[in-house]
């Protein structure tokens, strides 16, 4: 566990989905602390639990599936408590959203800059005009040049690069204190997952804030993260600082799933670097 004042604590997590013979679980017995300025990795392959976990630490789980058990504490207050209403007001505020497949996450038919004010104004009474400016603000952190014109694109005008980091604005412009990213670099290619990835880091670190990364991908666990869980089946089965994970896997999964990775892990390693330095 984090020795950092955490953020974020989920403790003894348990999500089921019903099926005609019973609960089939989904997310057991799932603990984790997120402190600040930390980049967590929730990392296995398809199925194993980790969108589920992720999205239940904001106390959303996907229809039909329902958490049964546990407790989630988000800056020391209980989250699975609250009503819809005070869930809603933390949701896109103090925690923030980055899904896979920016173009579908993006509303084809509004200008990207209104799409970023119109999360901004949800949560603060503020005009538009004022909102357009905040968000072309948080374009303009997020490293997207020309922010002001790129304000007035809409989705089918950008890159898959680029819209990856229109949904980082998104997601920051109120500095939430935490970002849940699920699996949010899928289908780009390596060297715009390292821009994006050095773009979302460098904004984490400013604002102080943390991110849990959801992904099955340890070229980017080992390159960005600092402390990685593994989830197999539902379970956290190993959890562990980054050095400590690679170097000394204890779990016969962790270990098969490092070696099946190293030469993804060494050639992003090298693709980010050089990206890095550009």
């Amino acid at each position: 566990m984090s020795a950092i004042q955490p953020i974020l604590e989920a403790s003894h997590l348990n999500v089921v989905y019903p099926l005609p013979g019973g609960e089939v679980p989904a997310v057991k017995d799932f603990s984790i602390e997120i402190g600040e300025r930390e980049f967590v990795g929730l990392v296995g392959e398809s199925g194993s639990g980790k969108s589920t976990a992720a999205l239940a630490l904001m106390g959303l789980v996907r229809s039909p599936g329902k958490i049964v058990s546990g407790e989630v504490r988000f800056r020391g207050e209980s989250v699975l408590t609250k009503s819809d209403d005070e869930l809603r007001s933390i949701r896109g505020n103090e925690i923030g959203l980055i899904v896979q497949n920016s173009r579908a996450a993006l509303n084809p038919l509004l200008r990207v800059g209104d799409q970023i004010a119109n999360v901004y104004r949800a949560h603060h009474r503020v005009g538009k005009k004022d909102a357009l400016q905040r968000a072309v603000e948080s374009l303009g952190a997020v490293g997207i040049p020309d922010p002001k014109r790129r304000a007035n694109a809409y989705p089918h005008q950008l890159s898959g690069g680029m819209a990856q980091r229109i949904l980082i604005a998104m997601a920051t412009v109120n500095e939430p204190k935490l970002l849940i990213a699920d699996e949010p670099t899928t289908g780009l290619d390596v060297t715009v997952q390292a821009q994006f990835l050095d773009a979302l880091q460098s904004k984490v670190r400013d604002t102080r804030s943390a991110v849990v990364f959801v992904t099955h991908d340890l070229g980017i666990v080992a390159h960005y993260c600092d402390r990685v869980a593994v989830m197999y089946r539902g379970q956290v089965i190993e959890e562990a600082t980054v050095e400590d994970l690679f170097a000394r896997p204890k779990h016969a999964y962790t270990q098969r799933l490092i070696a099946s990775s190293e030469d993804r892990r060494t050639a992003f390693n090298r693709i980010a670097r050089t990206a890095a330095n550009e």
